[in-house]
């Protein structure tokens, strides 16, 4: 029979290499795994983060889009009203179609001095024609409906007797003014 002493020693020795080995499993195995665990689940929460803002980002970037589409064709719009150059053969073509239209001939149309402003420059044609008050007010309402912005300064009518050759009651000169953008 063998000695309960040896077994008690071979018990404790057995014990303590439980313990121990218990103890080399925890520290070579669950402990490193713990920490990366961790490691790794900063990581994926970083990564979230990230997700999350560049998510945030990507629906931005969609309403930016949108925006941007609607303000190059409020800019398209913009620009034909205030090009960047006076477009002189257009402006004389519907200054003249439109005298044409009314039954007006512009007798003269000569350009004057351009004045700039702050964001956009004024340039002055002065124009002299004969026609009568119905005619010269359909003809300033066709040229103030333009794409383009068109207004008129120094109105002066000088009333006149009209004869059989010539119906035209009033005499006219006034400026045309149309603006350009400062670029």
């Amino acid at each position: 029979m063998p000695d309960p002493k040896s077994q008690k020693q071979q018990i404790i020795v057995l014990g303590v290499l439980a313990v121990f080995g218990f103890y080399m499993l925890l520290k070579n195995y669950y402990f490193p795994l713990t920490g990366k665990i961790e490691a790794k689940e900063k990581e994926l929460e970083e990564k979230e983060t990230k997700l999350a803002y560049t998510k945030q980002r990507i629906a931005n970037l969609k309403r930016l889009e949108q925006e941007y589409g609607l303000l190059s064709m409020e800019l398209e719009r913009i620009a034909k009203k205030l090009p960047k150059d006076t477009e002189l053969p257009a402006l004389i073509r519907i200054i003249t179609d439109t005298g044409r239209k009314f039954g007006i001939d512009v007798d003269n149309l000569t350009p004057k001095k351009s004045v700039t402003r702050t964001n956009y420059i004024e340039h002055q044609f002065e124009i002299t024609l004969e026609t009568n008050y119905h005619n010269l007010a359909a003809f300033f309402t066709e040229l103030a409906q333009q794409e383009r912005v068109i207004t008129f300064s120094d109105l002066e009518m000088t009333y006149r007797v009209p004869t059989q050759e010539d119906p035209s009651g009033i005499s006219v000169q006034f400026y045309l003014i149309v603006y350009t953008a400062k670029l």
